[in-house]
């Protein structure tokens, strides 16, 4: 019995540390482009060709229920995130719907978060960084186009950043959803690179969550709003237990094989894997 529980714990456990080396944000796609008669049932029937999904949800006016025409997935994974991004392009219901990796709430506001550009920027780069350094670092993410140094004209001395350009826009948004980066041990800042023009539509009001231009939500409705309305607000997906933790209902019932007293309470928050085990302890002991 105990052997039994315990192996099933520390399978569990496995699970959760695997999704603590891999953020949520990471596995999360936005698709855009959806046609109004898409529903989770069928968003949720086409990605899962590539993988387990967490999560999936079509965003919907929370007064009329209707599609705004985008929605997310959650894969188990980021491998499973880069496969379905290498089948572009995708097809659900018949339209050809516009696949990203979903940009965070703290991070949506920041000059260009949803443009799709194909270059970062590169700060910190210190003089003892040379290009085989930052093509070595790079290369792992995606093709590489090309590699700016940008040096004094004078000196020859490095200013300190560079400019990398990829094949693929996808690979722009996947280091740039990373945050942290370390180049020939040295800390860099990373985002993308934007041009004047592009600087000049950002500073204009065009374009961003719930805008006119390009980005999450154009057709109405913003992201991460409270209620029902937007995704991440007060509501989650219905197929989790724990919000903190985006363990699966069906994870959790194949591990303990019983249903917990407080699986269908909201706000609930347990952080650590030891006050899981003692739950689980307490209701199997009733």
């Amino acid at each position: 019995m105990y052997f039994i529980f315990y192996s099933q714990c520390y399978f569990l456990f496995t699970f959760l540390l695997k999704q603590a080396k891999e953020p949520e944000q990471l596995r999360k796609l936005f698709i855009g482009g959806l046609s109004f008669e898409t529903t989770e049932e069928s968003l949720r029937a086409h990605f899962e060709q590539w993988g387990s999904l967490t999560d999936c949800v079509v965003m919907r006016d929370p007064n009329s229920k209707r599609s705004r025409g985008f929605g997310f997935v959650t894969y188990s994974s980021v491998t499973e995130v880069d496969e379905a991004m290498k089948a572009r392009p995708h097809k659900v219901d018949g339209r050809v719907v516009e696949p990203k990796r979903a940009v965070s709430r703290e991070d949506s506001n920041k000059p260009g978060a949803h443009l799709t550009v194909k270059k970062i920027f590169v700060g910190g780069i210190k003089e003892d960084t040379e290009e085989h350094h930052i093509r070595e670092y790079f290369e792992k993410y995606g093709k590489i186009d090309c590699i700016d140094i940008m040096e004094e004209r004078s000196t020859g001395k490095k200013r300190g950043f560079c400019f990398v350009s990829f094949d693929d826009h996808d690979t722009v948004d996947k280091i740039v959803a990373q945050k942290f980066h370390t180049i020939n041990f040295h800390n860099c800042e990373v985002r993308k690179a934007l041009s004047k023009q592009e600087m000049n539509a950002i500073s204009s009001g065009r374009g961003g969550y719930g805008g006119g231009g390009p980005g999450y939500g154009n057709q109405g409705g913003g992201f991460g709003g409270s209620g029902d309305g937007g995704y991440g607000g007060n509501r989650g997906g219905k197929n989790f237990i724990l919000s903190k933790l985006n363990v699966p209902l069906t994870l959790w019932r194949y591990c303990f094989k019983f249903e917990l007293p407080f699986q269908d309470m909201e706000g609930v928050e347990i952080t650590t894997t030891l006050e899981i085990m003692e739950d689980s302890s307490q209701t199997m002991g009733q």
